[in-house]
């Protein structure tokens, strides 16, 4: 075998290597969870805070029947949501 012949070799796999990589990368699933404007003083509570959670993809696969813990001592209600299978459990 020639040294040219070995060095193709080589050259293919690791350009599949980068082409398998880079197909990963691009697929990877991205859901992203946002805790924001932390209203401390509000006229709808005042015993506690309102918060925004976003929840959001930005991969290519839609995640589905997503589900966010929260913890179970303190207490929460749902003001507002812009999905209409949202819900508070």
């Amino acid at each position: 075998m020639s040294a040219q012949f070995i060095l193709g070799i080589v050259g293919t796999i690791i350009a599949a290597a980068m082409v398998w990589l880079c197909s990963r990368l691009f697929n990877k699933r991205q859901l992203y969870v946002i805790s924001e404007n932390l209203y401390k003083n509000s006229l709808l509570t005042d015993k506690g805070i309102v918060c925004e959670i976003s929840i959001f993809n930005r991969g290519r696969q839609i995640e589905e029947d997503i589900e966010l813990t929260l913890d179970n001592n303190l207490s929460y209600e749902l003001l507002a949501y812009n999905d209409s299978n949202a819900s508070l459990d």
